[in-house]
């Protein structure tokens, strides 16, 4: 399955879009660099939130995100390849360098569009729909993760917790401030905010408050859970503790949240 959602009574919904690594075979075989395929920066929040989402609904992609990157905008039926997408499929990666050796054409790329984007946002849709209709309200908290040195000082600008809102337009006011808040309240981090964070099309998209539906993105630094040996990257428990107690702190907090 493309998709994967565990659901729970709460109307928080906690969206995971780049966590996924599966990918044919034959499409690994394509890309420009296959260490990118492995060296995704998203793929150990899971682990990250093992136990933390015990109140929250969790959607996750279970597909590489070269595959389809469901957090991309919604995109305009003229998209052509130079703006680094083709449909839903990244041409460039982060960096701006080529994702592909064999790029997709624009029937294969409508074609990856329909396997997994349009699944994955089917998915978030009607979980938004059921929630608001049982609680009255919907809050989904995207998580991103964002690739830091993972040596860096635990005082240092890498090491930090963001936080997103589109500059207040998709999502309660009282609801941001809180989240600020607990964010200042753990010392071990320093905060982000909208000016440093980007907040994706998932918050975008469904962020509407007027329509009792909240989102918020939150970026963790990869500094804050990661560590290396060998050149391998492992996941540090140890370290992600501190940032594992915030993060319970947000989503108890979100989970509990009701509009006034």
């Amino acid at each position: 399955m493309p998709v994967e959602l565990i659901r729970k009574n709460s109307p928080l919904i906690v969206t995971l879009p780049y966590t996924g690594v599966n990918m044919p075979r034959a499409l690994v075989q394509r890309l420009a660099d296959q260490k990118q395929f492995f060296a995704a920066p998203d793929r150990f929040l899971l682990r990250l939130l093992s136990g933390d989402t015990h109140a929250a609904s969790l959607l996750q992609a279970n597909f590489h995100r070269f595959l389809s990157d469901v957090d991309h905008a919604q995109l305009r039926s003229d998209e052509k390849p130079n703006s680094g997408m083709l449909s839903s499929v990244p041409l460039l990666d982060r960096d701006g360098g080529p994702v592909w050796n064999l790029p997709p054409g624009p029937r294969e790329a409508r074609s990856w569009r329909a396997m997994y984007y349009a699944p994955y946002h089917a998915a978030l849709a009607a979980e938004i729909a059921r929630t608001r209709a049982e609680f009255g309200h919907a809050i989904v908290l995207n998580l991103r993760a964002r690739h830091t040195p993972f040596d860096c000082a635990p005082d240092g600008p890498d090491y930090f917790v963001g936080f997103g809102n589109r500059n207040g337009t998709s999502c309660n006011i009282d609801l941001s401030v809180k989240i600020i808040n607990i964010l200042k309240s753990h010392k071990d981090f320093s905060p982000k905010f909208n000016r440093d964070v980007y907040a994706g099309g998932t918050v975008k998209r469904y962020g509407k408050p007027q329509a009792c539906t909240h989102a918020v993105e939150m970026e963790l630094s990869e500094a804050c859970y990661l560590t290396t040996t060998d050149d391998v990257v492992l996941f540090d428990a140890h370290k992600a503790a501190p940032l594992r107690h915030l993060l319970d702190d947000v989503i108890c907090y979100l989970s509990q949240w009701r509009p006034t």
